[in-house]
């Protein structure tokens, strides 16, 4: 995995290091003009994505042909084919591959600490006659703006993933 060469660094140092990102994306076949190149994830022609500075909070990569963008942890992620939670634990040293579907998380605010942004909001999606969740919508804070992620009750946890239709009414009373 990409992410295994930058094991130990922190999560600031990297997003800072233009070189970093600039070698991930060579390194995935990209060919740079200054900070331009060609998106390696689709298929351009011309060099339609590049490399900016971020308000003093790192570099990025920004497609303009089919829209991608994000830091050096979005870009790894993608190439891995791995969610970005995965990125930063192997950042730590943790060598162990999470299982993800096996993952459960006994309350909500399990379910709020495993995420590596901030939770602005959770909405339940409740049923009528039990009062119990169906559906869990978080609102997260990331450096693009706001994302979410969706969550659904197991016995007696939750885990991430959304349901499968009909999917439940906000705030339906009956």
């Amino acid at each position: 995995m990409i992410i295994d060469r930058y094991t130990g660094r922190t999560v600031d140092d990297l997003k800072r290091d233009e070189g970093a990102l600039r070698s991930v994306l060579t390194d995935a076949g990209t060919k740079f003009r200054g900070r331009a190149c060609c998106c390696v994830f689709c298929s351009d022609k011309h060099p339609s994505a590049g490399i900016y500075s971020s308000n003093g909070d790192g570099f990025r990569f920004k497609c303009h042909a089919c829209g991608f963008q994000g830091d050096i942890l979005d870009v790894i992620s993608k190439l891995d084919g791995v969610e970005v939670a995965e990125v930063f634990r192997r950042l730590k040293g943790d060598s162990q591959p999470q299982r993800q579907i096996s993952t459960v998380y006994s309350t909500i605010e399990a379910l709020k600490a495993a995420i590596p942004y901030p939770v602005e909001s959770v909405f339940e999606y409740t049923h009528p006659n039990t009062g119990k969740p169906e559906l869990l919508v978080l609102r997260l804070k990331t450096s693009e703006g706001k994302t979410f992620r969706q969550a659904h009750p197991v016995p007696a946890s939750f885990a991430f993933g959304g349901i499968s239709k009909p999917w439940p009414l906000y705030n339906r009373r009956r």
